[in-house]
C-alpha cells in the first residue's frame, strides 16, 4: 500500500498523485485526496485499489508513541492553525489521539483478521 503524500494538477488536464516513496502516478478522476492509500500494480502503475482517509477509516500509527496499533478513526479534529490535525483511534485496547501525519490508512486484510470470525 503506498500513502499519497500530494496532489496535484498538470498540463493536459491530468491529476498527478504523489505517495510517499517519492513514485508519481497520473489519473484523470478525481477521486483520490491527500492521505488516501492505494495499491499500485508494479508492472503498469495502475491503482487496484483505494482506501479513503476518512472517519470509520483502519489505520496502523507509523510513528510516536502508538507507534504500530492498529485502530479505527473515530474522530478527525482539524486544527484551525499551522498545528496538526489530530485524529482519534479506536482500538481493541481503547482510544489514543495523535497527529494524522501519524497513521496510515491500511487495508483489512493487512492485520491478518480478516474472515477470521470463528
Amino acid at each position: 500500500e503506498m500513502c499519497i503524500r500530494d496532489r496535484q494538477q498538470i498540463s493536459g488536464g491530468d491529476t498527478q498523485l504523489t505517495l510517499h516513496d517519492g513514485t508519481n502516478v497520473l489519473i484523470d478522476e478525481d477521486d483520490y485526496n491527500a492521505k488516501d492509500s492505494i495499491v499500485v500494480d508494479n508492472d503498469d502503475k495502475s491503482i487496484v485499489a483505494h482506501f479513503p482517509y476518512e472517519e470509520g477509516a483502519l489505520v496502523t500509527a507509523i510513528r510516536g508513541n502508538h507507534g504500530g496499533k492498529i485502530g479505527e478513526i473515530v474522530d478527525i479534529e482539524v486544527t484551525q492553525s499551522s498545528g496538526s490535525n489530530i485524529v482519534t483511534v479506536e482500538t481493541d485496547d481503547g482510544a489514543f489521539e495523535t497527529v494524522e501525519e501519524y497513521v496510515v490508512v491500511i487495508d483489512e486484510n493487512f492485520t491478518g483478521d480478516a474472515g477470521d470470525d470463528e
